[in-house]
């Protein structure tokens, strides 16, 4: 049960932190977050959550925020193998949470900013993504703090 409400609660941060802040930069949001990116790095466990939170935050965020399914569907899967590969590789600690956040956050902009600047001004403007990234990875790390310190039990490896 934690598990799903700490999905729905990141994706409302996802929508509240842009509708509340006023800030940008060449259209892009000064506090950007990606909460339900972050997180997926805490509420992967093993083989059989991959579909469900796969098709889950695919849909619901793609729906919700990216407004084109087949995007939202390739980025998520790709996070999640990310995300899947990290998670055997090393085991559950709050450095090495933040790394798979900076990481996950890294890959989802990359991949969603280049394909959004391609198809709307054809060119892909580095100082723009690294400007986006730098303030994703900002809030995020703090969200992933907070996420850390609330879910204690192994943070990801949570006992439902």
């Amino acid at each position: 049960m934690k598990k799903y409400i700490m999905f729905i609660i990141s994706i409302m941060i996802d929508g509240l932190i842009p509708n509340v802040t006023l800030f940008n930069y060449n259209n892009i949001t000064y506090f950007n977050p990606l909460c339900t990116v972050v997180s997926l790095v805490f509420l992967y466990n093993d083989k059989k959550d991959f579909v469900k939170l796969w098709l889950m935050s695919s849909i619901i965020y793609g729906a919700l925020y990216i407004n084109n399914l087949f995007l939202s569907f390739i980025i998520f899967f790709i996070v999640l193998m990310t995300i899947k590969g990290l998670k055997k590789l090393f085991s559950d600690n709050l450095i090495i949470n933040l790394i798979q956040v900076m990481l996950v956050i890294c890959i989802y902009d990359f991949i969603f900013f280049s394909i959004n600047s391609l198809i709307i001004t054809n060119k892909f403007i580095w100082e723009d993504y690294f400007y986006k990234v730098f303030h994703s990875i900002i809030l995020n790390f703090i969200y992933g703090i907070i996420l850390f310190f609330v879910f204690p039990k192994k943070s990801s490896k949570l006992n439902y």
